[in-house]
This record gives structure tokens, C-alpha cells and sequence, in this order.
């Protein structure tokens, strides 16, 4: 039933048991599926609610992303869960970050133009789409990437993956 309410990466960072000191495993928490739904359908949310409709039926994916970032209310309750828990397992947020915006930031990433287009190419509904959100502290780093198993690009056969660099 917990995996249910996590995502792949957040279900086997969890299961992760190093041999005694070969690697480490970074403390993390993970924001469920479904949180950001509830946090739509909150009362403070209502106004929000009407207007992101609207613009999602516009179309206008950076206006849509930009609203879910700028103009979501998260709730209180949520805003301490989110402290309680980071701190919890060893990752309390530094004072001052910005982690409701970037919370915020992952539930918009829902209406990137790839994620869009990925939907329609696949026929998922908009509302099919839920996301957990892993939080975990920053690694600083020359690189990063990202390894898709299964490539979310427009015409990719089912055996592509991608890998994203940045």
C-alpha cells in the first residue's frame, strides 16, 4: 500500500541497503500522489481553481505553469508536514529556501510542452496524470542527468530511452 503513494524513484530509494559503508544513501521524503490535488481542492484554492481551468483551456502552457508556481495557496498543514518530515529523516530545509515554490514548480512541470504532448501522443487525460514529489537535499555538481527508460519524445519506438544532460 506505501508504494501506492510513491514514485518509482522515491519506492527504491527506500529499499536501497548498502553493504556497510560502500555508498550512502541521501535522507529524503517524499510529497505523495495526490497531494497536489487535494491542495486544489482546498476552499483557499477556489479562485485559483476557476482560473487555472481557464487556462489550461487556453492552452498557454508557460501562463498555466507560471500560475500553478506564482498563485497556488499550499496549505499550512501541508507547509509544516513538509518541514516536519524533511527534518525528520535528517534533510531540515535551509532557512530561507524557496522549497514551496520549487515544490509548486514540479506540479506545473504537468504542462511543460513535452509533458502535453506526451499525454495526447499516448491518450492520457489530463487528470490521469499525478505526480509525487522527491525532496532531498541539493548535490552540487558539474553535471547532472536525468536516464529515461523509456523515451518520452514525440515517435520514439517503445525500446528508446533517453538520456537528458545538464
Amino acid at each position: 500500500e506505501h508504494r501506492k503513494s510513491l514514485g518509482g524513484k522515491s519506492f527504491h530509494l527506500s529499499e536501497l541497503n548498502p553493504a556497510s559503508g560502500s555508498y550512502t544513501v541521501p535522507p529524503s521524503a517524499t510529497v505523495p500522489f495526490g497531494t497536489f490535488e487535494k491542495v486544489l481542492a482546498d476552499p483557499i484554492n477556489e479562485d485559483f481553481r476557476e482560473e487555472l481551468e481557464d487556462l489550461i483551456e487556453d492552452g498557454d502552457w508557460a501562463k498555466v505553469r507560471a500560475y500553478v508556481v506564482d498563485e497556488l495557496t499550499l496549505p499550512k498543514s501541508l507547509e509544516d508536514a513538509v518541514v516536519r518530515e524533511l527534518s525528520s529523516v535528517g534533510a531540515p530545509l535551509p532557512t530561507g529556501a524557496a522549497w514551496q515554490r520549487a515544490l509548486k514548480g514540479v506540479w506545473a512541470s504537468k504542462w511543460t510542452d513535452r509533458a502535453v504532448s506526451s499525454r495526447k501522443q499516448m491518450g492520457v487525460a489530463e487528470d490521469a496524470l499525478v505526480l509525487a514529489v522527491l525532496a532531498q537535499p541539493v548535490a552540487f555538481a558539474a553535471y547532472a542527468f536525468v536516464i529515461h527508460t523509456r523515451s518520452p519524445m514525440p515517435n520514439a519506438k517503445k525500446e528508446d530511452a533517453l538520456i537528458e544532460l545538464v
